[in-house]
């Protein structure tokens, strides 16, 4: 297959600048994916939309994307509404020194045009009831801040959007490209292959391993990360989605009601590391919102996704975890 644009990888990246692309024309595109949209890390990511990082660069395309987010509906007409939630974001600080980075951070933030803002540690409370300020010495925030409820939706709406101005997406596994007089040509695990004028690699981790050998090396590695979810609660228990910096936790309550928690600091392997991690998220959920304590303790019933290229679905039974699937197919 021959075309002017090739894309590598069906995720919300690549598939993004396609849709981009389409619509300013350039040309013929074809977006190659080994197993299907949203089958990596754009499949299990947890959606959030934030604009308070710690570079200059990161902030901008924030800012650019909640834009393009505010008229989603409008731009991508999704099947599914996404459900996006603008709770905002409250970075929790325990440390002085920590605290002082999100002081430098903000600065630099407001500078991009991010409206965030330090709070102390009682202000924080009252944007986070049932924040225990015991040891805190102050936040950041930013109002404008939050989380699609179904992200999925999104990377399948940018998938049908690019579809509509003509973008075709190819299964096909690719395992290497190479630039040749007419530009590049891409080659495939089944040993055919494809050319085009313009190739972008938006493989995620396997991105390094396809450059690597054109001499393009890029410091692109994977990392864990597991997200725990509750059983659905009626009571809104917690808004705004909170990050303690220095806990290595984050948290949210979803719109169907589950709280969604993660350790960021969990690493290893599921079958042999989950008590602890289990122990050690109820722990800081006892130090930091205890109100959220007695549910988690009851209603935490299952972890769903290894940020991998291969997603691993667990769940408790009784005291014990345990694989009960896998899958490539993306999803919520």
């Amino acid at each position: 297959m021959t075309s002017d644009i090739a894309i590598v990888g069906a995720g919300i990246t690549g598939l993004s600048v396609a849709f981009h692309l389409a619509e300013r024309g350039v040309g013929s595109i074809v977006v190659y994916e080994r197993e299907g949209i949203g089958a990596g890390a754009s499949g299990v990511q947890p959606g959030g939309v934030r604009q308070q990082w710690s570079t200059r660069l990161n902030c901008l395309m924030a800012r650019d994307s909640l834009a393009f987010y505010s008229k989603l509906g409008e731009r991508l007409r999704p099947r599914v509404d996404p459900g996006f939630r603008p709770c905002g974001y409250v970075f929790v600080a325990h440390e002085s020194d920590t605290l002082e980075r999100l002081r430098a951070e903000v600065a630099m933030q407001n500078a991009a045009g991010v409206p965030s803002r330090l709070a102390t540690a009682e202000e924080a409370a009252e944007l986070v009831p049932g924040l225990r300020v015991e040891g805190i010495a102050g936040a950041s925030l930013c109002t404008e801040d939050g989380y699609f409820d179904r992200p999925q939706a999104v990377v399948e709406a940018f998938a049908e959007a690019a579809r509509l101005l003509g973008v075709a997406v190819v299964h096909a596994d690719v395992s290497g490209v190479e630039p040749v007089r007419s530009g590049w040509r891409l080659r495939f695990a089944d040993g055919t292959g494809g050319e085009a004028s313009q190739v972008i690699v938006a493989a995620s981790v396997d991105t390094r391993a396809l450059l690597r050998p054109i001499g393009v090396d890029l410091p692109i590695v994977a990392e864990d990360r597991w997200l725990f979810f509750s059983e659905s609660i009626a009571e809104r228990l917690l808004d705004p989605l909170v990050i303690a910096v220095d806990r290595h936790f984050a948290v949210k309550q979803l719109a169907d009601g589950r709280l969604l928690a993660s350790d960021l600091s969990a690493t290893g392997d599921a079958g042999e590391a989950s008590e602890g991690w289990r122990g050690r998220l109820q722990q800081v959920v006892v130090d930091l919102l205890p109100r959220l304590e007695p549910r988690y303790r009851r209603e935490l019933a299952h972890a769903l996704g290894h940020m991998s290229l291969l997603r691993l679905i667990e769940r408790v039974t009784g005291e014990r975890w345990r694989p009960v699937e896998t899958s490539t197919t993306g999803g919520d």
